[in-house]
């Protein structure tokens, strides 16, 4: 509310309207949870900080 942030959820029978997020859930569980074993929360708040350089970094030849 703060924010003006409203929820929208998917429609019911409309599964393909969730499919980035479940693109992303998958490759950040492959590339992060199931990549490293973690000691602590900061460990994984440091590591996902990585990721998420990394993922969102275009890269232009």
């Amino acid at each position: 509310k703060d924010n003006d942030v409203e929820l929208q959820y998917i429609q019911p029978g409309k599964p393909a309207q969730n499919a980035y997020i479940k693109r992303l859930s998958r490759i950040f569980r492959e590339d992060v949870l199931d990549a490293y074993v973690f000691g602590s929360l900061i460990g994984v708040n440091a590591i996902t900080y990585e990721w998420q350089i990394d993922s969102t970094t275009v890269i232009i030849p």
